[in-house]
């Protein structure tokens, strides 16, 4: 009996024997392959670097090239047709006829409103945003926090403009005069009224010193451009042209303003003393963007619609920093500090202020309009709903 046991243990002993040297067989086949499959590999992306570089460098790279693109569904909102929208500090505005809605940079709606605005329009900064009713009465100052300060406009809203240090000037009619031009600090109260007498007035905007403004007339002789410092009723300076209307002028730098008309913008001082232009020879002003850090930009067209568009960056001495020309149509144009984002036909893309990409969005035939944000963020508003990208 015990001989028949030890002879069993000993067929035991083999048999474990055996499968350990079959398992330690496909142990080092398997480590084998692998070794194979890394040797390949490395092989492989040892071909695809550049001179100088190293694997685990192209694998870091790799890495974060995938990530450098971070999308993120942050701000959901009410749908009205008749929307439109402003970034504000890597939030988002939206205001129409029926409401208004205020999100912060984390996609929360910190502020929403049902305030009409019959014909809304909005500009926005640094300083926050202003929301106005364009021929009424309405005018509404926002916070990025949500905050908001309402502003009882005894006359029709012909435009208003926020510059970076929250300070608000409003254009309007004025009854006896030919514009009135009231500009209001952060709080919302009144610092400084001018009423213009010789020409139909355009448009007015703050420096970025808030110490004084500049306002845009028009008149049978022309377009005027005029300058005057905070606590004075002396003019600083003007620039006249006899020969072309201006529509718009804003602040591109602290002592730059631009004025733009259907054939060329035009570069002045902050006391309104030409300095440069510049021609969109012969093309057709499509859109353009005053919010620049030293520059503006215009989007060309050859034709009136379709074919070859221009997008370009012009700065403050009417010289081209950069252009990128499409096939494509562009729809919008928007620009925030250092970087411009263009709303193609089917693609979105956010430049810098050279106009050399920083990233693009394929496959966004359904968005309405892409707005540029500091820090190389784009915002990308659709029908009822953003998504923010960060390159």
């Amino acid at each position: 009996m015990k001989k028949d046991n030890k002879k069993q243990k000993t067929k035991k002993n083999k048999n474990v024997e055996k499968e350990k040297n079959g398992w330690l067989k496909k142990l080092l086949s398997g480590l084998l392959v692998l070794a194979v499959i890394a040797a390949v590999a490395y092989i492989v992306i040892d071909a695809m670097i550049d001179d100088g570089q190293t694997v685990t460098d192209f694998i870091k790279d790799a890495v974060e090239t995938e990530s450098e693109t971070v999308k993120s569904e942050k701000f959901s909102f009410d749908a009205y047709s008749d929307n439109i929208f402003e970034e504000l500090n890597g939030g988002l505005v939206a205001v129409s006829a029926s409401a208004y809605q205020v999100f912060d940079n984390t996609g929360e709606i910190v502020g929403r409103g049902t305030k009409a605005f019959s014909n809304p329009a909005a500009d926005s900064g640094k300083g926050g945003a202003v929301l106005w009713s364009q021929g009424g009465k309405d005018v509404m100052m926002v916070a990025a926090n949500g905050a908001t300060k309402v502003i009882d406009s005894e006359n029709a809203v012909v435009s208003a403009d926020i510059n970076d240090g929250g300070y608000v000037a409003i254009a309007s009619e004025q009854s006896g005069y030919k514009g009135l031009v009231t500009v209001y600090d952060p709080q919302g109260e009144a610092v400084y009224k001018w009423f213009s007498g010789s020409g139909y007035l355009i448009d007015a905007a703050v420096n970025n010193s808030n110490t004084g403004m500049a306002a845009l007339t028009v008149s049978d002789n022309g377009s005027r451009l005029v300058s005057y410092s905070f606590g004075s009723e002396e003019e600083q300076g003007a620039f006249n042209d006899n020969e072309n209307i201006y529509f718009d002028m804003g602040y591109i730098a602290e002592n730059r303003i631009c004025a733009v008309n259907d054939g060329k913008a035009v570069f002045v001082s902050g006391k309104c003393e030409y300095n440069a232009e510049y021609s969109f020879d012969g093309w057709y002003l499509k859109d353009y963007a005053l919010d620049g850090n030293g520059y503006a930009v215009f989007v060309l067209g050859k034709y009136r619609t379709g074919g070859e568009t221009m997008v370009v960056a012009v700065d403050t001495n009417g010289e081209v920093k950069g252009s990128v020309n499409s096939t494509a149509d562009v729809r919008a144009v928007s620009v925030r500090g250092k970087y411009i984002a263009v709303t193609y036909a089917d693609s979105i893309a956010l430049y810098n202020s050279e106009l050399s990409e920083v990233g693009r969005v394929d496959n966004a035939a359904g968005v309405e309009k892409a707005l540029a944000g500091n820090g190389g963020k784009l915002i990308a508003v659709s029908a009822n709903g953003a998504v923010e990208y960060d390159f």
